[in-house]
């Protein structure tokens, strides 16, 4: 799916809540579950292993800039 559309559909309160990859990686994997012909859709397993890599991107971004933001503070005192 085209980046641009992607973000014309997800609402506003979904494009705060993650970064623009994260958003699209969760964006194609909910289009690969909705396909037409069943052999084209992942198994739940699959869907389970991509939902965990999604999230794990998420929460070490996350990790990372917290991490940032501490040094920046640490630094300033």
């Amino acid at each position: 799916m085209e980046e641009n559309r992607i973000f014309q559909i997800v609402a506003d309160v979904v494009l705060g809540q993650g970064s623009n990859e994260d958003i699209q990686a969760f964006a194609e994997l909910a289009l690969r579950c909705v396909k037409n012909k069943g052999d084209e859709r992942p198994s739940m397993r699959e869907v389970t292993i991509e939902l965990r890599r999604i999230l794990q991107l998420v929460r070490s971004k996350d990790s990372k800039l917290s991490n940032e933001t501490g040094s920046a503070l640490t630094r300033l005192a």
